[in-house]
């Protein structure tokens, strides 16, 4: 379950805060434990945040994006994320007509679960500015995480 408090998200005792404008929507987008989507004001971007209950470490997490053959292709390499006292790592992939970003970070268990994840999307068709504020948006969340 997710706590609002003081303009930001806590899961257990993890919080990060939401970008102005975001809209909350009730359908997740990938399978998580507990967590939220929110879609920008124009409805082009996707942001996910929320903590996976699979038994598998954040390194594990983003290897078994690219297990799917040849659905899903990285752009650049997969890169160590270190965010206070969490580690994680961050990747930016593209598949048929998306672009994504997705970052794991390792989390002590909270609800079972084992890790943290945030993951955005934006349709290519929307250009390389709607891309640029998706890389911003998914930026700006994994900078505003925090452990209590």
């Amino acid at each position: 379950m997710l706590k609002y408090n003081q303009g930001r998200f806590e899961i257990g005792r993890l919080s990060f805060a939401v970008p102005d404008g975001m809209y909350l929507t009730t359908a997740l987008d990938i399978e998580l434990t507990v967590g939220l989507t929110l879609l920008s004001e124009d409805k082009r971007i996707r942001l996910t945040v929320g903590l996976n209950g699979i038994a598998e470490c954040a390194k594990e997490s983003i290897e078994s994006i690219f297990d799917e053959a040849d659905r899903c292709r990285m752009l650049g390499t997969v890169t160590k994320l270190s965010l206070h006292s969490l580690v994680g790592y961050g990747v930016l992939y593209e598949t048929e007509a998306a672009l994504h970003a997705e970052a794991c970070l390792d989390t002590p268990a909270i609800d079972g679960a084992c890790t943290l994840t945030v993951w955005t999307c934006t349709e290519k068709a929307y250009g390389k500015d709607t891309a640029a504020r998706m890389q911003a948006l998914h930026t700006e969340v994994l900078n505003s995480i925090r452990m209590a």
